[in-house]
């Protein structure tokens, strides 16, 4: 099956998926375009922070750039199938003239996302066959097209996440990944406990005063010590899951049934995870492949007796590796 695969160029996912594809035996051309929510500061004042203050140009400026952009490169692809992952920054009138342009006779998204908090996503609905829910519980939110929708999880790539030779672990704690307020709060309390404890992930909130008043001065300054204010690229997220005794995974606040791609990532290398979602329980067996919490307390309790059992630890990773790997 020839395959044009579409998506943006966040940490390597659309090039994955598109290996991914062609290592099942499918031909795949991949279009993928840059996500400015994460090119740099000035990107953001552009198009995140200039938008929230009701000056949209810029931002609709690089929309029409990335749909004109697919268009000229959809007139050199012949396709029996479009994949779409996310597409937020798509227009339904491109993907409708790309799908003709390429001759596609099926259509699928992936959202990738949650729809609440990417509510964009919802507009192309119409251009698909088949959608690909990142959360399940979004096909409330399209029930027009609930026939079509599918569960499916976000995986790893195992050509970046994998197993490493046994080494001592340079940290007790890590956290990769962007700094929500409930993960910010959490962990704050932790950081106070913990010294070796490293949270490396990107604060795109920096213009909320409110909150640069309460990280530096206020209850949630303990973080400062741990955090690391910057992404990384996927192989040195897997070094840090490698070389900590317990990597933690924190869902955002939209996550109901689903599991983040971070769960499946730290699993692909070797990481012993404590993660907050009890959905956890629908692709692993709790405390045999992976260990859950339910609370701030019930976090801490774990973390303590954990550290203090490596054999534990050991085992729990090797069996979550393996069933990851497997599935």
């Amino acid at each position: 099956m020839k395959i044009a695969l579409v998506g943006p160029d966040y940490f390597g996912y659309a090039e994955s998926a598109a290996n991914a594809l062609k290592q099942s035996g499918h031909e795949t051309a991949c279009f993928s375009y840059p996500d400015y929510v994460d090119a740099g500061i000035l990107a953001a004042v552009k198009y995140s922070v200039l938008p929230r203050l009701g000056w949209c140009g810029l931002a609709e400026q690089y929309r029409n750039r990335v749909n004109d952009k697919l268009l000229g490169w959809s007139k050199k692809q012949k396709a029996d199938l479009l994949f779409v992952i996310k597409g937020k920054l798509l227009s339904l009138e491109t993907l409708f003239d790309v799908r003709k342009q390429i001759k596609a006779s099926t259509a699928a998204l992936w959202t990738f996302d949650y729809l609440k908090q990417v509510p964009e996503i919802l507009k192309i609905v119409p251009c698909f066959d088949r959608i690909f829910l990142f959360e399940k519980t979004d096909e409330e939110l399209i029930p027009e097209a609930k026939d079509k929708c599918l569960e499916l999880p976000a995986g790893y790539d195992p050509l970046i996440y994998h197993a490493a030779p046994a080494r001592e672990s340079r940290l007790d704690l890590c956290f990769v990944g962007k700094l929500y307020p409930n993960r910010t709060a959490l962990f704050s309390a932790l950081a106070v406990n913990h010294e070796r404890f490293s949270v490396v992930g990107k604060d795109h909130n920096w213009y909320n005063i409110p909150r640069r008043v309460s990280l530096n001065f206020g209850k949630e300054r303990a973080i400062k010590k741990a955090l690391k204010n910057r992404n990384v690229t996927p192989d040195e997220a897997c070094r840090l899951y490698q070389s900590s005794r317990i990597c933690l995974n924190i869902h955002n606040a939209y996550a109901r049934q689903s599991l983040n791609a971070r769960t499946f990532e730290i699993l692909g290398a070797k990481g012993f995870q404590i993660v907050d979602h009890q959905a956890v329980s629908r692709f692993f067996d709790v405390d045999k492949e992976i260990v859950t919490f339910s609370e701030e307390e019930d976090l801490k309790k774990k973390i303590r007796y954990y550290l203090d059992h490596p054999e534990e630890r050991r085992k729990i990773a090797e069996a979550g590796h393996r069933r990851a790997a497997a599935e």
